[in-house]
């Protein structure tokens, strides 16, 4: 029966936190628009928007790396984990210094005020590359339950501020900066008390294992760069080029469409470190063409119903101020389907120890998103915004599943998976 028996149970505990994470995420998102409308939401995008970019170059592969190596070799675990909190940390500085510089060059548009703000949440860089860091061994070694409530706790403690703010009169874009600020250092002291009760971090960092690390990190960095860019890029160029107002209806169009992926991608981050334990490749693959059937009817299910929604959804939940984000909304929701499948195909080839064509699939989509953006941003805005989103992922999809289909039908798919050995040095 698939899943297998083990994995059920991570992924039921995955799927909870996902549904919590998601209505806790949901909620904070139409409290938030409503309170602050259009331009205000724009505006808190904006700040988070590059420090958060910047958190994605930072992270150099490395939260993959720690989770893949802690899964393929269990005793060296504290090795992997100091070595990799020890690169993030180190990578931090200097992008903090590069942010400091470009914001006003990043934030054309804005204010003195808000450029300040956004230097300010420069401060996420390390904040969220070492709680990343810390909960990616967590899930490698198969502790679902505490790497879930890692994921809960930055979210949860967000918007549980919200009431706090609005009661005290100070629910502004940025008082709402500094509550994600706080999240994030509450969710970064709860991996680390958790690392810290397994000993993993007990060895001093090693410059052999972190070279490991950057090693297989980066053939999957520039997977996620582009990854990010690809579901970024959109409101990167609204944020230079177009209000806020443009940037905050887009923004609630894209919350609405993310309900469609959220299920898919709960799937395969369970299915990262258990596909990684395995070491037949044939028994991966198969593994990983049954996640992928569940995904997609997952995503199918759930885009058909927030497509028909969309109106009502939008009205209801964040106000008639967001009409105009049904459209783009509709036309993401398609979208997310293909993004699902994507992760989940992405997380399979990082599992199989070969990150570089996740990476080859992202850099694909990359180039395709920058071709429709420059065709259809400008003319159409929101709508060419969410149908350059659609088409980039398409492409990403038919090269995922171009590459699956000749693994599997290479004889080579019965050799036994990549082992750490072949990062050694």
């Amino acid at each position: 029966m698939f899943p297998p028996s083990g994995v059920r149970r991570n992924i039921l505990i995955a799927g909870i936190s996902t549904a919590v994470i998601t209505v806790v995420t949901i909620l904070g998102g139409i409290i938030s628009a409503r309170l602050l409308l259009p331009e205000g939401k724009g505006t808190l995008t904006a700040v988070m928007l590059w420090p958060s970019l910047l958190a994605a170059l930072g992270a150099l592969g490395i939260p993959d790396a720690v989770g893949y190596f802690a899964a393929r070799d269990k005793e060296r675990t504290s090795q992997v984990l100091s070595s990799g909190v020890a690169i993030s940390f180190l990578v931090s500085v200097p992008l903090i210094i590069a942010g400091y510089l470009l914001m006003p060059i990043l934030l054309p548009k804005y204010s003195i005020n808000v450029i300040h703000l956004a230097r300010v949440y420069l401060l996420y860089i390390p904040l969220n590359l070492l709680a990343v860091t810390f909960a990616s061994s967590l899930a490698g070694r198969l502790k679902m339950a505490e790497y879930n409530v890692v994921r809960i706790t930055v979210h949860l403690v967000f918007v549980a501020t919200m009431p706090i703010l609005y009661a005290l009169g100070i629910f502004t874009f940025r008082t709402l900066a500094f509550a994600s600020l706080f999240a994030n250092l509450v969710a970064l002291t709860a991996a680390f008390l958790m690392t810290k009760d397994h000993r993993w971090l007990q060895i001093a960092p090693s410059r052999v294992q972190a070279w490991r690390l950057v090693q297989y990190g980066i053939k999957g960095h520039i997977g996620s760069i582009t990854s990010f860019a690809n579901q970024r890029l959109d409101q990167l160029l609204m944020s230079i080029l177009l209000p806020p107002v443009a940037l905050g209806l887009y923004v609630v169009a894209v919350t609405v469409a993310a309900v469609t992926h959220l299920g898919v991608s709960t799937i395969a981050m369970v299915a990262f470190p258990h596909l990684a334990n395995i070491k037949c490749r044939a028994t991966q693959i198969r593994q990983l063409i049954g996640y992928l059937k569940v995904g997609f009817l997952l995503t199918v299910a759930s885009g058909v119903l927030i497509w028909l929604c969309a109106p009502w959804v939008v009205s209801f939940f964040f106000g008639k101020a967001f009409t105009a984000a049904v459209g783009p909304s509709r036309i993401l929701t398609i979208a997310g389907v293909l993004l699902g499948c994507n992760t989940l195909l992405s997380a399979g080839f990082k599992a199989f120890g070969m990150p570089l064509t996740s990476s080859h699939a992202e850099l694909v989509g990359l180039v395709v998103t920058v071709i429709a953006l420059a065709a259809l941003l400008k003319p159409y805005q929101l709508l060419g915004a969410a149908w350059a989103s659609l088409i980039a992922y398409a492409s990403s999809f038919l090269f995922l599943s171009y590459s699956l289909y000749r693994l599997r039908n290479n004889e080579s798919t019965l050799e036994p998976a990549v082992t750490q050995k072949q990062f050694d040095v």
